[in-house]
């Protein structure tokens, strides 16, 4: 959410990043299909996680593409190392 953003209990605002974290479970027909709601919806960045795989995707209203270095958005400026986000789950796995 952006600092000029109210937060709703409904969100009738899209969030700037939406943030997807697979299961085991999970299946990417589904995931897909929540991605392609939340870039009708106006989200500028969509993230999506696979612990299991160690992968990481960017998906926005241009295309998608696997990250492998670092996930990133502008305005606001946010960065997350993918090496790092993967080392700190198997940290906590142990």
């Amino acid at each position: 959410m952006r600092k000029t953003q109210k937060p709703e209990r409904i969100l009738t605002t899209p969030p700037m990043l939406c943030i997807e974290i697979l299961s085991p479970g999970d299946r990417m027909a589904r995931i897909e299909e929540k991605v392609r709601d939340y870039l009708a919806f106006s989200v500028e960045y969509v993230w999506v996680i696979d612990p299991q795989r160690r992968t990481a995707w960017e998906y926005t209203s241009t295309g998608a593409q696997q990250v492998r270095d670092q996930l990133a958005t502008t305005d606001p400026d946010l960065t997350v190392s993918v090496s790092r986000l993967f080392a700190d789950l198997l940290q906590e796995q142990s």
